[in-house]
């Protein structure tokens, strides 16, 4: 089962990430609420994928994603915002993320689901034919 530690500065996003990955057949190793309790998280259970929001208080996403790369240049990092400017999206994915989801994308289970599907499993290299029993994603 894939291992995934979401970072957001919002106790309910996390929440709502959690339940939505869980469903997925997925398993949330940790929880932060900024940069560098991500990066402390990150270094303690090595995550195969980090889900990381760009706006947060300390250390931002985008901060955040450049150290995380520093200290594993193979680390999988998907950004997850509200900000749906394509500037910042470009600058991300410049900057080493493996792809960008817009929250909006998130609202429902449905579209969680989705995103989980066409993002986060082909990154982590799960077929949806693989997916662990009982999961939502086939």
């Amino acid at each position: 089962m894939a291992k995934i530690l979401i970072c957001d500065d919002s106790r309910f996003m996390l929440t709502l990430f959690e339940k939505g990955l869980v469903a997925a057949g997925l398993e949330v190793v940790g929880k932060a609420l900024d940069g560098n309790e991500c990066i402390a998280l990150y270094q303690k259970l090595k995550p195969d994928l980090i889900l990381l929001d760009i706006t947060m208080p300390n250390k931002d996403g985008r901060d955040c994603l450049k150290e995380l790369l520093k200290i594993d240049s193979q680390a999988k990092v998907v950004m997850v915002t509200a900000v749906g400017d394509e500037a910042v999206r470009a600058e991300c994915l410049k900057l080493g993320a493996k792809d960008f989801i817009a929250k909006t994308k998130l609202s429902s289970p449905a579209s969680f689901n989705l995103a989980v599907q066409e993002t986060l499993l082909p990154i982590l290299k799960i077929e949806t034919s693989n997916a662990p029993k009982g999961s939502k994603v086939s």
